[in-house]
């Protein structure tokens, strides 16, 4: 009986749900460590303004070489709502996978809204938020509330004025 139990965990895909930010490491890094076998990648619907654009072209890129699915989602990045629902609609066609939602990839209301997603169903048991901690990237990436300002952030927190 326990070979059923195995063989059945086994059909289930490993789905990440991630906003797309301007950071790359968090999304792919997470991936690739927690064997994803899907990215859902969570952008502005409005294309014609979204500075991360080369970031989500950038993650696509990275999770394709490491042989990672990726499909790209969109949602009103400014509207509460309307990334819950997005996140919501896509939990609901996977209802039977694993998932796992980054709660820090994104804005602050992406992260609000990750949560809230996660929260509205019963049965939780397969729907895991996490936060990548920052400290395992060595390098300076652009963080959603420094790159509006056209500052840089250390991982650590500080804020490096670019000269």
């Amino acid at each position: 009986m326990d070979t059923v139990h195995t063989m059945e965990s086994m059909l289930n895909l490993r789905v990440h749900i991630a906003p797309v930010g301007f950071e790359i490491d968090r999304v792919v890094v997470p991936a690739a460590k927690m064997k994803a076998d899907l990215v859902y990648l969570v952008v502005d619907k409005n294309i014609a303004t979204d500075k991360s654009t080369k970031f989500q072209t950038e993650i696509i890129k990275k999770l394709k070489k490491k042989k990672i699915d990726s499909k790209v989602v969109y949602a009103n990045r400014l509207q509460l709502f309307d990334i819950i629902r997005v996140v919501k609609e896509i939990i609901l066609d996977h209802r039977d996978d694993e998932f796992y939602v980054n709660v820090a990839s994104g804005s602050k209301i992406h992260a609000i809204a990750c949560m809230m997603a996660c929260m509205v169903f019963d049965d939780r048991k397969n729907i895991h938020p996490f936060y990548p901690q920052a400290k395992e990237y060595p390098c300076l990436l652009y963080t959603s509330d420094a790159a509006d300002d056209s500052l840089r952030v250390d991982l650590g927190g500080r804020r490096i004025i670019k000269k």
